[in-house]
């Protein structure tokens, strides 16, 4: 993994991710479809089963407003280490 993680680091475009590396450089055809398929299936896991869908969105919901809550502390963090 970190020899995979050097050689992102030392290819990549200035603008592609991680995940769009891999596809784009790294995987073979099978891999693709590995990945696809594995998108798939998760994807099928989650929505398939309603309960599962509210509790994503509530999970998602959480996660936004853990993330807010963060950055205001820092920016009041921020705030008040300047004055």
């Amino acid at each position: 993994m970190k020899r995979l993680m050097n050689e992102y680091k030392n290819s990549r475009q200035p603008t592609e991710g991680f995940i769009e590396w891999l596809l784009k450089r790294k995987l073979n055809g099978l891999g693709k479809l590995c990945f696809a398929g594995t998108l798939w299936f998760t994807w099928l896991i989650i929505w398939i089963n309603p309960p599962v869908i509210v509790f994503t969105f509530e999970g998602i919901f959480l996660i936004i407003c853990l993330v807010t809550l963060i950055a205001i502390v820092k920016k009041i963090a921020n705030l008040v280490r300047r004055k």
